[in-house]
């Protein structure tokens, strides 16, 4: 004798497999969208990166020049460029791949000159701005002791 069979279903495995093929799509895209967002955040943050360093860079540069002399710190927008004789600024600012570095020099007194680097890019829909500044003074000449005819030299006036 033969057993009775149970119904076929006509159309579950069909059913079955688009239901499987959803699940492992969903998984998939968004395996796909976390590694894409990831990858982004970490070039993000690369480049922001390379940016803090060329914004330390030129704040060092900047104080190699006044070492080498005050007087070669003009007030102006400038870019650097490096030689054998040391950094030098240029009249552009300069191109480091997608980032541009400008040096911002003024006067912020006879002695005293104000430092800003701008390091900035726009590469896609994130952008980056970063703005390092220092104060720089001609300190050799400060230190120089009084000459006998300055006022700090002469010695108080009596009152009568």
């Amino acid at each position: 004798m033969y057993a009775p069979s149970a119904p076929r279903r006509t159309g579950s495995s069909l059913v079955e497999v688009i239901l499987a093929l959803a699940l492992f799509s969903g998984i998939v895209l968004t395996y796909v969208g976390a590694l894409a967002f990831a990858t982004s955040t970490m070039t993000h943050v690369g480049l922001r990166q390379r940016g803090l360093l060329l914004a330390e860079e030129g704040i060092e540069a900047a104080r190699s020049l006044r070492e080498n002399g005050f007087e070669a710190l003009i007030a102006g927008t400038y870019g650097l460029t490096s030689g054998p004789s040391g950094w030098s600024l240029v009249a552009s600012p300069d191109q480091h791949g997608v980032l541009t570095r400008q040096i911002r020099i003024a006067d912020a007194d006879a002695r005293t000159k104000t430092i800003d680097v701008i390091v900035s890019s726009a590469q896609g829909r994130r952008q980056i701005s970063i703005v390092l500044n220092t104060a720089l003074t001609d300190w050799p000449l400060m230190l120089q002791a009084p000459s006998p005819e300055s006022a700090l030299c002469r010695p108080p006036k009596k009152q009568k």
